[in-house]
């Protein structure tokens, strides 16, 4: 579990110490565009969700599991020291997309592997552990970047996350097991037909509603920002405060909401976040004070680990053992397009410039537009995720009934004999 946890905080550690601030570097140091800003985003993203499938696949064929992550570490440890003195936008654009590329076999047997030493009555205590490290990981990260870049510039940035994906793949060959736990006896049964046959029509169904739920959630992510500072005229201290709200309220709540899934039926906790979800943009359209605003990002801060300790253990019960790492990965791919790679550009970016276009050509003055414009925009959040919400509703209830068909006794027969005697 050490050698778990070390690798997830150096991972994200090394997330929070380059991406926030990459969009500014490009922006003031390299001279790029919004729409370029939006393809340094978009584009590793893509990348790295395309090619999960076929390292998750294999991963499978092979079974080295470690390989792929020290491997995948490796790689992009070399690419950022070969990136760092780019000057150009669109040759580190082509790059981060090359690294992303051949990074996501590192990402998507990671999350296998997890899967693979867990044995499933602790799969989500794992997560919330995992979770919560991953969390206090990137606030430090975050932290520690914005003064690196107001001191010694972006480049440092490059080098330091360099040196933490070598770190990691150390961490990996060195401290990280991966054969996989033996199940308690009574687990052994349970895990039979998860351990070879696996769920499909369930995994897909998964598939779509977190993918709906995230869209709705994560598109509103740097949106909110905005519509706090440019629209509401709240204080940058005010923001950050709002955000770090959602960050410790994930903090606490990671590791027990972790437990919890593990004593209760995972689909109905993952059922809870879905409402959350759509909980949050609701409210998020109703917010006009700042202790509204501390709500939504409390909201947040719950529903994630709900999400992340539900939804990713019953993806791992749901693909069948022989082939966990191909249908992770495209559980994978799924969920960081429809999560992280397109929801920003997409909802809280092209159809909230959209519609405040629209409001601005209807005579609204502009922080009026901002704000008319925000509110429409959660609300398409609002419906996209009770889509999510709604789609799960009744597979969840069909589960239900199946599994108490099938575990009720069965009527006792009179025999005939018997009825004769009578």
């Amino acid at each position: 579990m050490a050698g778990l946890g070390t690798f997830q905080f150096l991972a994200m550690n090394r997330r929070g110490v380059f991406y926030p601030f990459l969009a500014v570097y490009a922006y003031q140091r390299l001279g790029a565009n919004l729409m370029q800003v939006g393809l340094l985003s978009a584009l590793p993203m893509f990348a790295s969700s395309i090619t999960q499938p076929y390292w998750g696949k294999l991963s499978d064929k092979t079974g080295k599991r470690k390989s792929f992550i020290i491997l995948g570490e490796t790689i992009a440890g070399i690419a950022y020291l070969l990136m760092m003195r780019l000057s150009e936008i669109w040759y580190l654009i082509v790059g981060l997309t090359i690294l992303e590329g051949f990074w996501s076999m590192s990402n998507v047997t990671w999350s296998t592997l997890i899967i693979d030493v867990a044995p499933p009555s602790e799969r989500g205590r794992v997560m919330g552990y995992l979770n919560t490290i991953g969390v206090a990981g990137m606030a430090f990260g975050v932290f520690a970047a914005g003064i690196m870049y107001d001191t010694a510039g972006f480049i440092v940035n490059f080098v330091l996350s360099a040196a933490m994906m070598f770190v990691s793949a150390v961490v990996v060959w060195v401290w990280v097991d991966d054969q996989k736990r033996t199940a308690m006896p009574t687990e052994k049964m349970a895990a039979k037909t998860e351990e070879t046959e696996g769920d499909l029509p369930m995994l897909r169904m998964l598939v779509v509603t977190s993918s709906l739920s995230m869209f709705g959630i994560n598109g509103l992510r740097q949106l909110m920002m905005i519509y706090m500072g440019s629209g509401l005229g709240f204080s940058g201290t005010l923001i950050g405060t709002v955000s770090a709200i959602g960050n410790v309220t994930n903090l606490i709540l990671g590791i027990p909401v972790g437990y919890l899934s593990d004593k209760v039926d995972k689909k109905r906790l993952y059922l809870v976040a879905l409402a959350l979800n759509t909980l949050t943009p609701a409210v998020l359209f109703l917010s006009e004070t700042p202790f509204h605003f501390i709500l939504v990002s409390a909201l947040v801060g719950i529903s994630w680990p709900l999400s992340e300790t539900t939804a990713f253990p019953m993806a791992g019960e749901f693909a069948p053992a022989t082939n966990r790492g191909k249908f992770l990965g495209y559980f994978n791919a799924v969920r960081f397009l429809c999560g992280f790679g397109l929801p920003p550009f997409l909802l809280g970016g092209y159809l909230a410039d959209y519609l405040k276009n629209l409001r601005l050509a209807e005579g609204l003055e502009e922080t009026q537009a901002l704000i008319t414009s925000s509110k429409e925009t959660f609300l398409v959040a609002m419906i996209t995720t009770l889509i999510g919400l709604l789609l799960w509703i009744p597979v969840l209830k069909k589960r239900e009934s199946s599994h108490q068909r099938t575990s009720s006794p069965p009527e006792p027969q009179i025999s005939e004999s018997h009825t004769n005697a009578a």
